[in-house]
């Protein structure tokens, strides 16, 4: 925090915000493609009941499902490593300052090995490139299921 003239004060970033306030705006983006995945696959689950007698249409929209589930299953690695991702960095942020009383009590009686931030760092990091790369092919998994149910119902 930093005090200005005529005692206003203003919050400065530090490293610590600004990865929250990027995890924030991926977090929603994220949110977002998994539920357009759910949606989607509610959609061709009804589709598929609603064509019954229709074997034609039917092989159609398994296909559309199977693109919206394993959207919902790139959402889910995804959201994992994003949790993994907020731990990491929250402890590395943690380890930049010096440790509490308890914490040095605990390390001191062997139950807990210390660990250095640069290994929370290089934790995170693999979690970043899981979540981003899980992210965007959950993504890519909704556009490519929204083609297909685009292309269905063109050739009804």
């Amino acid at each position: 925090m930093q005090t200005l003239k005529f005692g206003i004060t203003v919050m400065t970033e530090d490293g610590e915000d600004k990865f929250k306030a990027f995890i924030e705006i991926y977090k929603s983006g994220l949110r977002l493609v998994g539920a357009a995945n759910a949606t989607g696959l509610l959609a061709a689950g009804a589709a598929y009941q609603a064509f019954e007698k229709r074997s034609e249409a039917q092989s159609s929209i398994r296909t559309i499902i199977v693109f919206f589930f394993a959207g919902v299953v790139a959402f889910i690695i995804a959201q994992m490593f994003m949790f993994l991702l907020q731990v990491y960095m929250d402890n590395y942020f943690r380890r930049q300052s010096e440790p509490t009383e308890w914490e040095e009590k605990i390390s001191s009686n062997g139950h807990i090995k210390p660990t250095a931030p640069t290994d929370y760092l290089r934790m995170a990091k693999y979690d970043l490139i899981i979540f981003s790369f899980s992210g965007l092919f959950s993504l890519i998994l909704f556009l490519f299921g929204l083609g297909f149910a685009g292309l269905f119902l063109l050739a009804l």
